[in-house]
């Protein structure tokens, strides 16, 4: 039983991938970018101003 337990154990280490730390970043940064979006559009589709956009925290550069 214990060469079942240390094949899944290898699988479980291939199926677990560690993602490079700037990958982590950009979707941190994706996310938050997209909350702050979430309540500033509406239905009229009125532009939001890049001033409004930094205020509330928008990140721009990626």
């Amino acid at each position: 039983m214990t060469s079942a337990n240390a094949a899944g154990r290898e699988k479980k280490k291939k199926d677990k991938w560690e993602e490079p730390e700037h990958f982590g970043q950009t979707n941190r940064i994706i996310m938050r970018n997209y909350q702050i979006l979430k309540p500033l559009c509406n239905e009229k589709g009125y532009p939001v101003s890049n001033g409004k956009l930094r205020d509330e925290g928008f990140e721009f550069d990626l």
